[in-house]
């Protein structure tokens, strides 16, 4: 009796609607069938791409089949869930919002899921973890803008922006 073999496929939690599959056996000439959430298995071969699937749970089951007509008993199961929904956007509820001439400035933000932030301007920095209150600085005066995105464990990330400047202080 033939063995169906799990190769890779899509994270068990993931952005992707159209996730691929990849699967072998420990026999030579077999076919193979798949089903996607207890639908008819339908002939299939590796790698299996699915047409766009809806958000939320899913079971997709592959099935070995020798030339003799024995079918893999204990076929393989992929259970992965798609979710397209990005998370809340960020609230940046305190920090420059406009002219400072505080060259080290504090944001104080309302994030859920994983959170990153990242400076725009004359000094731009890469999306980093963070967490609230974020400071950056010493800052040289110029235009900037304050980054925050959350992201959740699907990749889904929403964001929100902050323009501010630094100004020199006034003598």
């Amino acid at each position: 009796v033939p063995e169906t073999v799990k190769g890779a496929g899509p994270a068990a939690t993931s952005n992707d609607a159209t996730p691929t599959f990849e699967f072998s056996s420990d026999e030579a000439g077999v076919t193979f069938s798949c089903s996607l959430d207890g639908k008819p298995f339908t002939a299939c071969s590796s790698p299996v791409t699915l047409p766009a699937v809806a958000e939320g749970a899913h079971t997709f089951v592959v099935r070995a089949r020798d030339a003799s007509g024995n079918e893999d008993a204990s076929p393989a199961t992929w259970a992965f869930t798609v979710d397209l929904t990005p998370p809340a956007a960020p609230q940046v509820v305190s920090g420059p919002d406009g002219p400072t001439t505080d060259p080290a400035p504090a944001f104080q933000f309302a994030a859920t899921d994983t959170v990153t932030c990242r400076l725009e301007g004359p000094v731009t920095r890469a999306y980093e973890s963070c967490a609230s209150p974020k400071t950056f600085g010493p800052l040289p005066p110029g235009d900037y803008v304050f980054v925050v995105r959350s992201v959740d464990a699907a990749g889904n990330a929403t964001e929100t922006r902050r323009a501010f400047s630094v100004t020199a202080p006034q003598a």
